[in-house]
């Protein structure tokens, strides 16, 4: 999808392969700017953008098609590709970048609108009715209570010997002793 442009302090950018072309992030100017790849990384764009056909070619019929004839496989049938494949749970594009200069941001964002379902896409769940929503976060060990179990209840009453399923295990228990935790003391 898109190669890092150099790295550590020498980042400047990203190399779309899809694209084949050069996103610039400037330093002193919001945005990106397109250019050309520099001829010293055009081999391992083309390199890259070879093993990406070829991966989708495994996944996906009509990029399997355009690489078994050994045709050229433009950006559209890249980019549809990896849309089908990614939503079917094939696929995972992965976007690199730098959070402390700002770099592949915008290029993650452009991926996402891209290959991800939008939400009218994706099927409803069911909602499952039950008397309490409840998930255990955190355990611990502590010297004089034992093992605390840290809970965040979303709906219902959570009491002392009220059944829960641990989805884990697949089996019903039953909470123990209930304390609520305060930052210097527990009630």
């Amino acid at each position: 999808m898109l190669v890092p442009w150099g790295a550590e302090s020498a980042l400047c950018g990203e190399l779309d392969i899809i694209d084949e072309r050069a996103l610039r992030v400037c330093a002193n100017a919001p945005g990106l700017t397109v250019e050309a790849i520099p001829e010293d990384w055009g081999n391992a764009v083309a390199e890259a953008r070879r093993d990406l056909i070829q991966a989708l070619a495994s996944l996906d019929d009509e990029s399997a098609g355009l690489w078994i004839e050994a045709m050229p496989v433009s950006a559209a049938v890249l980019r549809a590709a990896v849309r089908r494949q990614t939503i079917a749970g094939r696929f995972v594009p992965v976007i690199g970048g730098s959070a402390y200069r700002h770099i592949g941001a915008q290029s993650l964002v452009d991926a996402i609108v891209a290959f991800l379902p939008a939400p009218a896409e994706v099927p409803r769940v069911q909602a499952i009715e039950a008397p309490l929503a409840a998930l255990a976060f955190k355990i611990v060990r502590h010297p004089q209570a034992g093992r605390l179990v840290y809970v965040r209840v979303y709906k219902g009453v959570l009491e002392k010997g009220t059944p829960l399923l641990n989805p884990r295990l697949g089996k019903t228990e039953r909470s123990g002793r209930l304390l609520r935790v305060f930052a210097d003391r527990r009630d």
